[in-house]
C-alpha cells in the first residue's frame, strides 16, 4: 500500500507495516507504531506495552514490577531498543528499516482511546497526532538517554 511506504532522506523506502509485524511478535508489546520521516535517515518507534508481560520483564531485568516508573530510565530504554533491534534482525528487516530510537508509552491503545480500530488495526494518523511531541523529541534528541545503538 502506498501509505505504508516512506522514503528516507537516504533514498531507501521503508515498509512501516513489515517492521511493525516483526516487532509485534515480541510478547512484551501489545502494539507498536513505526514512524519514518522523509527528512530523517532513520526510523523511530512508539511501543504500547502488554502490562502483564512488561511487569514480568521489568521484574526479571530491573528487579521492579513497576515498569511505569522505568519509562524514562536510560538502561530500560536501551534494553528495550536492543530487544526490538534483535527482533528486527531475526525477522529479516533491512538495516535502514530498523528503529534507531524507541519510546515506550504508558497508555494502552484501545478502540476507546481512538488509536486503533475495532479490529485493533493501528490508526497511524491518530497515533502520530497524539504522540507528536514524543516523535519530535526522538528525532531531535541525541542525548545519552536515547543513544543510537550501532548495528
Amino acid at each position: 500500500r502506498k501509505k505504508d511506504l516512506v522514503k528516507l532522506r537516504s533514498g531507501e523506502y521503508v515498509s512501516l507495516t513489515k517492521v511493525e509485524m516483526v516487532v509485534s511478535k515480541v510478547s512484551i508489546f501489545e502494539n507498536c507504531c513505526l514512524y519514518a520521516s522523509s527528512s530523517a535517515e532513520y526510523t523511530v518507534m512508539l511501543l504500547s506495552p502488554n502490562s502483564q508481560q512488561m511487569t514480568a520483564y521489568s521484574d526479571k531485568y530491573f528487579n521492579t514490577k513497576e515498569w511505569q516508573k522505568l519509562l524514562d530510565d536510560e538502561k530500560f530504554n536501551e534494553k528495550i531498543l536492543k530487544d526490538v533491534q534483535d527482533a528486527c534482525r531475526k525477522g529479516g528487516i533491512e538495516r535502514f528499516e530498523i528503529p534507531q530510537k524507541i519510546k515506550v508509552v504508558a497508555d494502552s491503545w484501545t478502540p476507546d482511546s481512538g488509536l486503533v480500530t475495532d479490529a485493533l488495526k493501528l490508526k497511524r494518523k491518530a497515533v502520530e497526532q497524539r504522540y507528536k511531541d514524543i516523535i519530535d523529541n526522538l528525532y531531535k534528541e541525541d542525548t545519552v538517554s536515547q543513544t543510537k545503538l550501532t548495528m
